[in-house]
């Protein structure tokens, strides 16, 4: 991955749907993301795209009421990795979760999955 290639920054948050469509400044982003049917609206996870870190703080803050979590990709020509916190159903609290593309084995791209988990990773603490 080069320097001056900019990975995509997500907020991820879970919550009900009527809670999460209440912070109204990002309706506009949530409205495609509603669940079909009444069961999903009880817990979901909607995914809030931040331009930089700024914005993504900015997200942050307004959802503080729900849990939330930081996610970046980076995709290339032949490849994507996806490094995220999580929290889901569970209690263990949050965890870092990692996905990288079955061909990347080795190289360069490995090396910047593992720095995206590092930087996630101190996020949590």
């Amino acid at each position: 991955m080069k320097r001056i290639e900019k990975a995509e920054l997500a907020l991820l948050v879970w919550g009900d749907w009527y809670s999460v469509i209440g912070v109204r400044e990002y309706c506009d982003v949530l409205i495609d993301q509603k669940p079909y049917d009444e069961d999903g609206c009880d817990y979901w996870q909607y995914v809030i795209p931040c331009r930089d870190i700024d914005e993504l703080l900015k997200a942050y803050e307004a959802f503080k009421g729900l849990k939330r979590g930081l996610r970046i990709n980076k995709s290339g020509s032949e490849w994507r990795v996806t490094a995220q916190t999580t929290d889901g159903y569970t209690n263990d609290g949050p965890c870092v979760a990692l996905e990288v593309d079955d061909e990347v084995l080795s190289g360069k791209v490995t090396e910047a999955a593992k720095k995206a988990v590092e930087m996630l990773q101190d996020a949590l603490r």
